[in-house]
């Protein structure tokens, strides 16, 4: 049996539906691929018969696009391919909606598009697995203009909803340096479907010198996880190295203080939190890119002891290991996801560097 999940749900996927107002295409992406999709504003709908999945692939990087794959619904069909994409397929425009990972309408949009049906048609009665259907009048120029005030949340977080401010605006963050600050917000969100801000989940908690200690504290018993977010621009692996190298020593720094058991923080209840601790576990959390390879955390490998990495994880499976966990088990999915990570760390001590970006 197939379980439909809603797109508000999911940490990030596309859906495909017909009304009487015509065909939609939703997106729901991650900060960085949110940034990518709208910098780029090229999609590819990619078919394939064998698999029966619709690929979205976002076009942002030559020859190395992020993908999201979505399996057949069990909805009507025809050839075994649904009616919504068939729809699409005839249609000559559609409209695209396109939400962030705390599910704000980021924009909403007519496309244009050719009416490839008759191509469409030879194709599922052919031998070939895969259809392409390009979208590339696709401008976000004008539609970026929204403001979304959230007083729930910001009020979660003493009025900061992202870099200090009560509202979110997408297009104050494409510039270089402010990057950072979405994809933190973004991991926030993340965390805080199974965690509890404030009780087991610390956003950017501040020494007493008033610096920030680290981007999150996430607690259970005695365990605490460390983490750290980082996000590289740039493509050239001594970038990449700089960024990482920084987020390994803010994480090493910070696990030596909660080790000396310190009174580090303003916040008293945090304090007696990490007066208990007896484990800390480190992870740089670091924005999705399929072309880095190993190759590009040798740097990083021979710059420090294996004891002073932390295990990396990508962005986009950390939401994905977050969601699988809260449908698998309901309950006590916090417990859960510190059983996988001490699992992880566990299992790979003996490991140059723990990579982790598919689930």
């Amino acid at each position: 049996m197939i379980v439909e999940y809603s797109i508000y749900d999911v940490p990030q996927g596309f859906k495909l539906s017909c009304t009487k107002e015509g065909v939609f295409l939703e997106v729901k992406l991650l900060a960085a691929e949110l940034i990518s999709f709208i910098n780029s504003a090229i999609v590819c709908l990619v078919l394939d018969k064998s698999t029966k999945t619709i690929c979205l692939e976002i076009l942002d990087k030559r020859n190395d696009p992020f993908l999201i794959f979505h399996k057949f619904e069990n909805s009507l069909r025809k050839h075994d391919i649904p009616i919504e994409v068939w729809s699409l397929i005839k249609e000559t425009k559609f409209n695209l909606i396109v939400y962030n990972d705390n599910n704000y309408p980021i924009c909403k949009m007519q496309v244009s598009k050719d009416n490839l049906i008759n191509e469409f048609e030879d194709w599922v009665l052919s031998a070939d697995n895969c259809f392409k259907c390009l979208f590339e009048n696709i401008d976000f120029s004008d539609k970026l203009k929204t403001i979304f005030l959230d007083p729930v949340q910001s009020k979660t977080w003493e009025g900061n909803l992202i870099h200090n401010k009560e509202y979110f605006k997408l297009e104050e963050y494409f510039d270089d340096g402010n990057h950072g600050y979405i994809h933190e917000y973004s991991i926030r969100n993340l965390l805080q479907t199974i965690f509890l801000p404030n009780k087991n989940l610390f956003w950017s908690p501040k020494k007493i010198d008033g610096t920030e200690l680290t981007d999150f504290l996430v607690f259970t018993s005695n365990v605490v996880l460390i983490i750290e977010s980082k996000y590289v621009v740039s493509s050239k692996s001594t970038n990449f190295n700089k960024a990482i190298v920084k987020g390994v020593k803010q994480l090493r720094n910070t696990h030596k203080l909660i080790k000396s058991k310190q009174v580090l923080t303003t916040n008293n209840e945090l304090n007696e939190m990490l007066q208990k601790v007896d484990v800390s576990i480190r992870i740089c959390v670091f924005n999705d890119t399929s072309s880095y390879h190993i190759k590009k955390f040798k740097n990083v490998i021979n710059t420090f002891d294996r004891t002073d990495l932390p295990i990396f994880v990508t962005s986009s499976f950390l939401g994905q290991l977050l969601w699988f966990l809260r449908i698998k088990y309901k309950e006590g999915v916090d417990v859960q996801f510190f059983r996988y990570i001490i699992k992880v760390y566990n299992d790979n001590r003996n490991e140059e560097i723990v990579i982790i970006d598919q689930l």
